[in-house]
């Protein structure tokens, strides 16, 4: 992983033991360099080779190495929403037909995560049922209508945050025609809530 170190190109001594600063606080990683780095410690050992010069002395320049020790960077461990945000999970339930009424989310919610790093995703329904989710006519005091929310993509693997990494979730739904052949007339709703746990 290419850094910079920042230190302080020459330096003229003011006599009596006067320090010179050598480091300076601009040493830096340009992004594009470690945003798609997989998480974990990196190290590096570092040396700075100086030259000392006395004009007024005569003789030539004396070159010194110096070790600093290590340089060291963390990459952590994280996860982000990209936008847009994801759409409707929107069934289209005929009561006549029987079988199973599936949807998808358009567009799909989609993330990145750190490089090689696995995310872990929960669903949670918000509105008329956490662990069971469930739609409801009018709210959840009415009519309710089961259904399933299964992420396709449940744990996936983080490829960066660099162009073309997203990862798309996969996020769509089912509702069986025997929780809906009696339902009344009416628009249903309930809210989905995904968690991401890294």
């Amino acid at each position: 992983m290419p850094y910079t170190l920042g230190f302080v190109a020459s330096g003229t001594g003011l006599g009596g033991g006067t320090l010179i600063p050598l480091l300076t606080n601009t040493s830096q990683i340009i992004m594009s360099n470690y945003q798609n780095a997989a998480g974990g410690g990196y190290t590096n050992s570092q040396a700075v080779t100086l030259t000392i010069s006395c004009p007024t002395c005569g003789g030539a320049p004396i070159v010194a190495t110096i070790p600093l020790g290590n340089v060291t960077g963390t990459i952590i461990n994280t996860c982000v929403k990209q936008l847009p945000s994801p759409g409707t999970l929107t069934f289209t339930m005929d009561p006549s037909v029987s079988g199973t009424t599936t949807a998808t989310i358009s567009p799909d919610l989609k993330i990145k995560c750190t490089k090689n790093y696995s995310a872990i995703f929960i669903t949670s329904s918000s509105l008329c049922g956490v662990a069971s989710p469930k739609m409801g006519l009018g709210g959840c005091g009415g009519y309710l209508i089961p259904y399933l929310f299964p992420i396709g993509n449940p744990n996936p693997t983080g490829n960066g945050f660099g162009p073309g990494t997203d990862i798309s979730l996969g996020i769509g739904g089912s509702a069986s025609s025997v929780n809906y052949a009696n339902a009344p007339l009416g628009a249903y709703s309930d809210i989905e809530t995904v968690t991401i746990n890294y």
